[in-house]
């Protein structure tokens, strides 16, 4: 069925909660036609200039009512419409004689709306309405954003940081209803889109934990884990908490995506390749990048000319296109690193001549993050492999610029014909020994490599899941 429903034309949802007055389809379609409130440049919410505190408390009973539905609490629907995404129409019916407004009343007797705009447009509502701050309706609102909110506005962090969905898809279809709770582990392997799949049957039979099974898929997925120093202070009594607790606390929040729009979308392609449990962690396999403290480059050395708003948004656009790509290779040439300044222009002339790949479109991304780094004059580190002369360049953050740093990166195309994206990681980590780290964070770089450099690599068990209970 998660087949069906994601590659389906065109999808319906049926709610039984019917719209028993005019005044609450035009209220409903004032909301989808966004005049009811908005989402600032600030990334705060707000109410419409106009909207007056009856009308506020109108729509919050029209979507109390709607959200009560059934259909919003059943496991199974729930993947229904994530997978259908922008394909399913949502159709709420009308009583007798109401009439509904414009383009919403396209089927008699029904009240048809694009479910994800009518996420998307409740979610900035109710949230406008917490911004209030106002105590009347605050516990209905949290209670209905947990069904209806969508994820690109919910898990927004104002300091750039995105939580993967993973975590919070697994928490919301937990929160559904289902007849049979093993079917879970099918519902989020369709959802999350996960090549590896566990033998739901036999391992009822056996009596197993299906919450250590979830957690299982979960990582044999090649889900991210932080684990590193930033992460030392995680509850030692982790692996008490239930399955949705203990994924929230390894599921690392990511800052600084190579990606401007559509982060979550990216997201769901930061996973490492196919992994196996190993006693000491997660083992599979990637590059471990060396960044020694002296390797660096002083971009504010460039001398380049100041670029105007309008030419800085198209060159973000068209990385390639830039002169700044032009100059760091220039740079690389005469610190006498021929290889790395002959990738980076390899990969400009490629896009120049509109060539393109699945590894050429994640570089482009990297590409992007290098022309703002030496846009705004920040120092850049080289990488090398071990035993090899530098064939990466990362951007650390400020505080790292003296460190030697480490870096895992790891990348694998799409599988023919899937339609999926490839998957991609770049992750600062503490060496914890011959090929094993701990990740600690994101961080953004171009790398230049041949498949023969990978190795094997163990991703550590977070520390607070080995040591001896009391």
């Amino acid at each position: 069925m998660d087949l069906v429903y994601k590659n389906a034309t065109q999808t319906v949802g049926l709610l039984s909660t019917p719209i028993y007055s005019y005044t609450g389809a035009q209220l409903l379609a004032n909301l989808l036609d966004r005049d009811l409130s908005f989402e600032g440049s600030a990334g705060n919410f707000r109410f419409g200039p106009n909207i007056c505190t009856e009308t506020i408390f109108k729509v919050i009973r029209i979507l109390e009512d709607l959200t009560r539905d059934s259909w919003w609490d059943r496991a199974w629907i729930y993947q229904e419409e994530y997978l259908s995404g922008l394909r399913m129409d949502l159709l709420i019916p009308v009583k007798s004689g109401v009439r509904v407004p414009g383009r919403y009343g396209e089927m008699t007797g029904e009240f048809c709306a694009q479910a994800t705009r009518f996420r998307e447009q409740a979610t900035i509502f109710l949230l406008a309405y917490s911004a209030t701050g106002w105590k009347q309706y605050h516990q209905s609102c949290a209670v209905m954003l947990s069904k209806i909110g969508k994820y690109s506005i919910t898990l927004k962090r104002s300091n750039g940081r995105l939580k993967p969905m993973s975590a919070t898809i697994f928490a919301d279809i937990k929160r559904r209803g289902v007849e049979d709770a093993w079917d879970t582990l099918a519902i989020t392997a369709n959802t999350c889109a996960y090549r590896t799949r566990l033998d739901v049957q036999s391992l009822a039979n056996e009596g197993r934990s299906l919450s250590i099974c979830l957690l299982a898929q979960f990582l044999l997925n090649g889900e991210i884990i932080a684990c590193g120093i930033n992460h030392e202070r995680t509850d030692p009594r982790s692996l008490q908490h239930t399955i949705d607790g203990v994924l929230h606390q390894i599921q690392p929040a990511i800052e600084d995506l190579p990606t401007s729009t559509k982060g979550l979308t990216f997201l769901k392609c930061c996973r490492l390749p196919p992994v196996e449990f190993v006693s000491r962690g997660l083992k599979t396999i990637g590059y471990i990048w060396c960044l020694p403290k002296h390797a660096k480059l002083y971009t504010s050395d460039f001398n380049l000319p100041r670029l105007s708003d309008t030419r800085r948004e198209y060159l973000e656009k068209y990385p390639w296109e830039s002169r700044e790509l032009e100059v760091l290779a220039s740079k690389l040439k005469q610190r006498q690193q021929y290889f790395l300044a002959a990738k980076l222009c390899e990969y400009l002339d490629k896009r120049r001549n509109n060539i393109s790949s699945p590894a050429l479109d994640y570089m482009d991304l990297m590409a992007c993050k290098l022309f703002r780094a030496i846009d705004r004059g920040l120092q850049l580190r080289l990488a090398s492999l071990p035993g090899q002369s530098a064939s990466g360049i990362f951007i650390p953050r400020r505080w790292e610029l003296g460190q030697s740093m480490n870096i895992l990166t790891t990348w694998q195309p799409p599988q023919e014909d899937s339609g999926e994206a490839g998957n991609a990681v770049s992750l600062k980590v503490k060496l914890c020994g011959s090929r094993v780290v701990l990740p600690e964070r994101w961080i953004n770089g171009m790398v230049f490599f041949t498949h023969n450099d990978h190795g094997t690599v163990i991703i550590g068990w977070p520390p607070s899941w080995t040591r001896p209970c009391s």
